[in-house]
């Protein structure tokens, strides 16, 4: 596989990701939430300015995608 394909694979993948943080925040800490719970026997109980930190994530996803698609096709 060739640089620009890998570049391309993690384009997608953190696009991936800056979507699922933009829409689905709720999903997300409850996976978080069911982790702690039973992983690390802890609490875990995300408040509102959680849901809104976690949709905060999709910036710096969505920024990774669009460096790694340019990177893709100047190499």
């Amino acid at each position: 596989m060739d640089q620009s394909t890998k570049r391309r694979l993690l384009a997608v993948g953190a696009l991936a990701s800056a979507l699922a943080h933009a829409f689905t925040p709720r999903l997300l800490l409850e996976s978080v939430e069911t982790w702690y719970t039973e992983g690390l026997r802890a609490e875990f109980e995300p408040s509102e300015e959680t849901v809104r930190r976690v949709r905060w994530l999709a910036v710096p996803n969505l920024l990774a995608a669009v460096y790694y698609w340019v990177r893709a096709d100047s190499t």
